[in-house]
């Protein structure tokens, strides 16, 4: 008798897969659908992804990135899905493996931890000011005159980048309590 090769993906693995890239899928249609709370609702894609991870491990959460990637390019267009592309759906795996190795063997956080988060978030601001200044030529013209008082092109550059790194962080904790809550809940 022959002993069949063991799948890497159990059947729980893949329908756990198909149903929160589905969620995700969701929360991605609206945000094209809604006017406000873009930034919400990629989150909850991303918390799919998270979830993920947590349950099933990060080859299960790449192929859910994988597989609402291909999926939006389609429903919500890659218009309103390419900030799921960059940031908010590879961000939980880039997550995990950073906190994978930011603990040292007793399994307190090292200091670097936070060092490499503020590297991350400002590689991310100056990421974004580049992938909005090509997409949106002039955009900081409109960002220029909505602040009350004139600054030369490197103090809004600055204020933007600052902007971002205040939004990666409020991002990365929210994310995080989500993450405890779902694990507190699945414990119990």
């Amino acid at each position: 008798m022959r002993r069949q090769k063991k799948s890497s993906l159990s059947t729980r693995s893949i329908a756990k897969i198909a149903i929160f890239s589905a969620l995700s899928i969701l929360f991605l249609t609206l945000v094209r659908l809604s006017p406000v709370a873009d930034l919400l609702f990629y989150l909850g894609s991303s918390f799919c992804v998270a979830l993920v991870l947590i349950d099933e491990g990060r080859q299960a959460a790449r192929y859910t990135y994988l597989v609402t990637s291909l999926i939006s390019l389609v429903l919500p267009g890659w218009l309103f899905a390419w900030p799921f592309y960059l940031f908010f759906g590879l961000y939980p795996i880039l997550k995990s493996l950073l906190e994978c190795y930011a603990r040292d063997r007793s399994g307190r956080p090292r200091i670097w931890n936070f060092v490499v988060k503020t590297l991350l978030a400002l590689l991310l601001g100056g990421g974004a000011i580049a992938i909005l200044q090509w997409l949106v030529p002039g955009w900081f013209d409109l960002v220029a005159e909505r602040l009350p008082f004139s600054l030369p092109f490197a103090g809004q550059v600055a204020i933007v980048i600052g902007m971002i790194v205040m939004i990666f962080y409020l991002y990365d904790h929210a994310l995080s309590l989500l993450i405890d809550r779902y694990q507190c809940k699945s414990r119990h």
